[in-house]
């Protein structure tokens, strides 16, 4: 098939050739479907007449769709059309670093941080078993910014003749020798010599061809080079470098590291590019988390490869600090200056940050701890783990100088010189806190969820109700302090399809603002004169402003960033607030028992979430968020056809498949407003259209075994949810499932349905617990210290659920009383790259798993403004 400019492979509409070489042509596309730029790879006709070699390959693309990291140019998809075969892939920004040196050498600092990221790309994918193969120059990509992305992850070997062989005129890159000359010179200028010699070759090799890599990128140069591809190779199997050539302030890390990646015998070279990342970074100041990651040898290279990005980070610091524009506006004499902040956004790192109230620093959460940044400083620094479920809350002391937050229950705080945290009292899980905020009395008043203000002294003492929840108010999602230091802005969550922002003194309100029309949150008084807010879903970060006399607002509202999210404002009118980070990007996944991705699942897509097998296990579930929704889709696994189950306005969930996979028993709500009558169960006929039919105003449903009721979530709007279950007969009515369980929700039936598990904070936190059903009998305690996400294994012998960021497993024995085992972690996910709490299901044949892996946040940032209002005050 002729593919050019102009042609459309599928959903692909080819705009442009971007290259052509041994591994086949490369085009730029536009991806219809999802409404992105990518490259498409048709691969040569030689390889697609070749069946073994295209049946190997398509193995070998599997596991290479499974590289999830920022510095790995993805895989997307492969495909076929009329023949044709291609590979749907990311398409990289920037130019090749083989242009780049083309120019000349590279500075030392500059080429250091290139050969960072290139090394944290290189571990990311040794640690899944791929080696590149065929590293070089033209292989990666440098943006204006200085990111990296590294292209043509084990396509060497994917595209290789034959299962095992390492010959490397067999490599795609060494073939075609009439035309393609130049690029064989290329690839034999880096290859390892046990390359070179047609031996069989591992991660070693990729460890020779970065340290050719870092010298070319230092001196400008070729290490090897030949008139012919065979004096090429005579070079690297006989030549030794000259160390002369290296730039005499090449630091004494960057030199060791080139003489242990140069040696020809692959049993005496440095075996893991981890090491040479460790040293790259031990040779500048040290990071988050590096002395942790030292004492725990064994963790060190992949500690070490999930701070890489942090160094990213503080150059894009120094570069943003460099651009500050000076202006006088609102704030006085205060400059207008911008940082952007690029913290990494991992499975759970939560958006938006904390600004201390004197505009110095900055909190925030991420790689499961509670983060500080001085904003004249370019390392952040961990102040402490964050454990538990759900959202962890922090707040500032009026001074700057303490945090507040809670965690595991507790309520903690500590100093910001580093001291260790103290506790100051202990938060029952059913008084979850979602909200804090430190008033200049020294008391911390907490937003219960689903519930009104506790409040306690900061320096220890007892929780005590502030304020009870009003009829129409559902919680406090964030708490803020107006200038006089007591009163609170409260972001309140109402009942019903609304929101609104409370003015809170002593535990009464004083004034309730209705800011703009829909959902808004995070309000935060501003010394300019302004409410600054976000709105829901996804419409950004806006001010409007505001009297502190009158306690009203005084005009219309105003957008500062429509990417924006989660604002924080500072007493001296500095604003953080982060972008692109409310829906992140993932794909389904299969995984085995120990995490590792064995296949992808459809299409990668934003907020993919709840993945539910069908009973033949042909079919899969999940939700998927649109614009200002989360829709219901299915996807057939062997043919790949996606479809929608409805359009309908709100969040669906898949909860049960009926036993014959023609129906599917979902849930529907719209989280702004449990009042809704739109909420509640219903049934898709996936046959008839996918209509839905309304079974009752429950959730979170479970079909009985033999399918003629169901057992379902009772909203309830003080946390006092509870589980009832009801026959389809006519006239049935709820009955509920244990009198005894108090605030139970989430069940899931056992196959037989004889069991249900189910949630339930009975024992004073939120744990799994198991019961006969219907009777409620013989009710077992499951999970220590947290539990959720409950499924079964389909022989009903083992009960899944997720703990924090991991996958625990119990046995079950069944007779006159069921007994369960102690819970077993599987694997935990976040070593993965895996979001299991987005939801998982357990393959049919109990092999494995799927669920949601992780994509890169492409843009993703922490926005610092000081003297925000200077940009509009002229508009």
């Amino acid at each position: 098939m002729n593919v050019s400019p102009g042609a459309k492979l599928l959903h692909y509409e080819i705009s442009a050739s971007i290259g052509k070489g041994g591994m086949g042509e490369v085009f730029r596309a536009r991806d219809t479907k999802l409404g992105r730029d990518v490259a498409i790879k048709v691969l040569p006709e030689e390889f697609v007449k070749d069946a073994e070699r295209l049946g190997r390959f398509e193995r070998e693309a599997r596991v290479l769709a499974s590289l999830n990291h920022p510095r790995i140019a993805s895989i997307y998809g492969f495909e076929e059309v009329e023949g044709s075969r291609f590979l749907v892939m990311e398409l990289a920004a920037g130019e090749d670093l083989s242009d780049r040196i083309r120019r000349g050498a590279i500075p030392v600092d500059d080429a250091i941080e290139i050969a960072k990221q290139i090394a944290d790309a290189l571990e990311a994918a040794h640690d899944k078993g791929v080696v590149h193969r065929d590293l070089k120059p033209a292989n990666v990509k440098v943006d204006e910014n200085g990111n990296v992305k590294v292209l043509d992850f084990g396509l060497a070997k994917a595209l290789d003749s034959e299962e095992g062989d390492s010959d490397f005129s067999n490599s795609p890159t060494m073939v075609r020798a009439a035309t393609h000359a130049g690029m064989i010179l290329g690839t034999a200028a880096y290859m390892s010599p046990e390359q070179a010699r047609g031996k069989r070759v591992d991660k070693r090799a990729d460890v020779w061809a970065f340290g050719v890599v870092l010298w070319e990128m230092l001196t400008g140069r070729r290490l090897f080079e030949g008139d012919t591809v065979s004096d090429t190779l005579a070079a690297v199997l006989r030549a030794d470098p000259d160390w002369s050539q290296l730039p005499p302030d090449t630091p004494p890390a960057v030199l060791r590291i080139l003489r242990r990646c140069l040696v020809k015998n692959p049993g005496k070279r440095l075996r893991d590019v981890g090491d040479a990342l460790v040293e790259l970074q031990d040779d500048t100041q040290e990071m988050p988390g590096a002395s942790s990651a030292r004492a725990n040898e064994t963790a060190r290279p992949r500690r070490f490869a999930s701070l890489v990005p942090w160094l990213i980070a503080v150059v894009a610091i120094a570069i943003a600090a460099a651009l500050v524009v000076t202006r006088r506006g609102g704030g006085g004499d205060l400059p207008l200056r911008k940082l952007t902040i690029i913290p990494v956004v991992d499975a759970d790192a939560v958006a938006g940050g904390e600004l201390s109230p004197d505009g110095k620093r900055v909190a925030y959460l991420a790689f499961n701890a509670i983060w500080i940044r001085d904003l004249d400083r370019a390392t952040p620094r961990r102040v402490t783990e964050s454990k538990g479920f759900g959202r962890t809350t922090y707040t500032w002391s009026p001074d700057s100088q303490w945090l507040a937050f809670v965690n595991d229950e507790k309520l903690w705080k500590v100093k910001v010189d580093g001291s260790s945290p103290t506790m100051i009292c202990e938060i029952p899980t059913a008084r979850r806190s979602i909200a804090s905020a430190w008033d200049r009395r020294d008391r911390i008043t907490l937003g219960q969820w689903r519930g009104g203000l506790l409040e306690v002294s900061a320096n220890g003492g007892t929780l005590r109700e502030l304020m009870k929840a009003p009829d129409d108010l559902i919680d406090y999602h964030t708490l803020a302090l107006l200038p006089d230091g007591t009163s609170i802005l409260g972001s309140a969550h109402l009942v019903g399809d609304a929101s609104r922002v409370d003015v809170i003194r002593d535990g009464k309100i004083v004034t309730k603002l209705a800011l703009v029309d829909g959902h808004h949150s995070s309000a935060r008084y501003s010394p300019t004169g302004h409410v600054v807010f976000a709105r829901h879903p996804r419409r950004g970060v806006w001010a409007i402003p505001f009297s502190l006399d009158k306690l009203q607002a005084t005009g219309e509202p105003f957008l500062i960033d429509a990417d924006g999210f989660a604002p924080s404002v500072s007493t001296d009118g500095a604003l953080v607030y982060s972008r692109n980070v409310e829906r992140r990007p993932g794909r389904v996944v299969r995984v085995d028992m120990t995490g590792s991705v064995t296949g992808t699942v459809g299409e990668p897509g934003e907020g993919l979430s709840l993945p539910l097998l069908s009973p033949s296990g042909t079919m899969l579930a999940y939700t998927q968020d649109e614009k200002d929704d989360a829709n219901l889709w299915t996807v057939n696994l062997a043919s790949g056809a996606t479809r929608r189950v409805s359009d309908a306005k709100g969040q669906e969930t898949a909860d049960a498949w009926s036993p014959d996979g023609a129906r599917l028993l979902v849930s529907r709500r719209r989280p702004e407003d449990w009042s809704s009558p739109e909420n509640g169960l219903y049934f898709a006929d996936l046959a008839g259209g996918g209509d839905l039919v309304r079974v009752n105003d429950g959730f979170m449903g479970q079909l009985l075994a033999d399918g003629a009721g169901v057992l379902y979530t009772k909203f309830g709007i003080r946390n006092d949810d509870r589980l009832e279950w009801t026959a389809f007969e006519k006239g049935s009515k709820p009955r509920p499932f244990s009198e005894s369980t108090k605030r139970a929700r989430s069940a899931a039936l056992s196959p037989d349905g004889e069991i249900a598990a189910f949630l339930s904070d009975d024992s004073g936190s939120n744990e799994v617990w198991a019961a006969r059903f219907p009777s409620g009998e013989q009710r077992t305690q499951i999970s220590r210290g947290g539990g959720a996400g409950m499924r079964w294994s389909r022989d009903g012998k083992s009960l899944y659920f997720r703990y924090q960021d991991s996958i625990r497993v119990v046995s079950v024995t069944r007779g006159a009383s069921v007994s369960f085992s102690a819970p077993k972690q599987l694997f935990d996910g976040k070593a993965h790259d895996l979001d299991v709490s987005s939801g998982f299901d357990v393959l049919p044949d109990g092999s494995g798993f799927v669920t949601v892996q992780s994509l890169p946040l492409e843009d993703a940032a922490m926005v610092y403004v000081q003297n925000w209002f200077a940009e509009f005050e002229k508009r």
